[in-house]
């Protein structure tokens, strides 16, 4: 499930139907701390957005499983998670572009898109390397060049 961005104030929040502000928090002063989950004043409750995330990890699966394929073999779903991690990372930047100030992880969103773009041209020259070599490969094992 996507985050929907800031709550909006209801009857439920303290102070919200007033318009007022909580007071000021000075622990020099006395004053009274926030209640749990509001930010103290001067600072905010920034929040990560999962799907940022999930873009990031992809885009480093996508691109370590590419670079592994010459020491391994083809990876499939390596090949598969590039174009996954560029719309995950294209969904997360415009949702945190919709909320600015309540995301703070814009970056993910970014190292996401850009490592599954980066993957998925590795995996489309991978797939057109190996094309090339099975159509001018002689399969048919008539190659007399050998010692014997």
């Amino acid at each position: 499930m996507a985050n929907q961005g800031p709550p909006e104030p209801d009857e439920t929040q303290p102070f919200a139907s007033q318009g007022q502000q909580w007071p000021s928090y000075d622990p020099s002063a006395g004053g009274e701390q926030p209640p749990y989950g509001y930010a103290a004043p001067g600072y905010s409750i920034v929040q990560k957005n999962s799907t940022a995330t999930t873009s990031m990890v992809l885009g480093i699966i996508a691109v370590v499983s590419i670079l592994a394929t010459p020491f391994c073999c083809i990876t499939p779903p390596g090949m598969l998670t590039g174009p996954f991690a560029i719309w995950t990372g294209v969904k997360a930047r415009r949702e945190i572009d919709r909320h600015p100030g309540y995301f703070g992880n814009r970056g993910q969103a970014v190292a996401g898109l850009v490592t599954g773009i980066v993957a998925t041209v590795l995996a489309v020259l991978l797939v057109i390397a190996v094309v090339v070599f099975v159509v001018t490969t002689d399969w048919d094992g008539s190659y007399d060049g050998g010692m014997y």
